[in-house]
């Protein structure tokens, strides 16, 4: 065989492999990142944004999420109100209708605020949401010396492994 039929021999495998390679964007490692913060909302001592959470999907196929559920560890809160927000683009943080994704129930017993998605939301490759709270001058000073946890079973099975790491953690009033 001539040196002309080993490279097209080459080439067709090559142009075949090409073919059915899989895509190399979209591969990788989840990420789930948390800001902690506590910035006045309008200028109101009532509402407050604790806190940031990103995602990071780096799959081929979005992450399905029902609900986010935050495990309170502090001293104990009688009822507590929250709503997440979506993070728009480039824009700054907005408390406005158009942009919430979640309120919040609050389980005085489990000690846990559970935010209930309208309809179920797909996480594709990256989405902020921003915790917003509803204080009082005890809830806030009770905030202030406790932190939330990301309850692992509330997240898309991908994410659930991140969230017991301590960096995933919301600690209200510090940054």
């Amino acid at each position: 065989m001539n040196n002309r039929g080993v490279c097209m021999r080459y080439y067709n495998l090559f142009l075949l492999s090409s073919l059915f390679a899989q895509p190399t964007h979209g591969h990788g490692a989840p990420e789930l990142l948390v800001h902690s913060d506590w910035q006045l909302i309008g200028g109101s001592h009532d509402w407050v944004m604790v806190g940031y959470i990103t995602f990071k999907n780096r799959a081929r196929t979005p992450q399905i999420m029902g609900e986010l559920i935050l495990q309170w560890h502090g001293p104990p809160l009688a009822d507590l109100t929250g709503s997440l927000f979506r993070k728009k683009h480039r824009l700054q943080f907005m408390a406005i209708e158009e942009f919430c994704l979640a309120d919040s129930s609050w389980d005085s017993n489990a000690q846990q605020l559970k935010l209930k998605f309208c309809t179920p939301l797909k996480l594709s490759s990256e989405m902020t949401m921003y915790l917003t709270l509803l204080i009082s001058p005890d809830t806030e000073h009770a905030l202030k010396n406790g932190y939330f946890s990301i309850v692992p079973d509330s997240l898309p099975t991908a994410f659930k492994p991140l969230a017991q790491n301590p960096t995933t953690y919301i600690h209200p009033g510090n940054r």
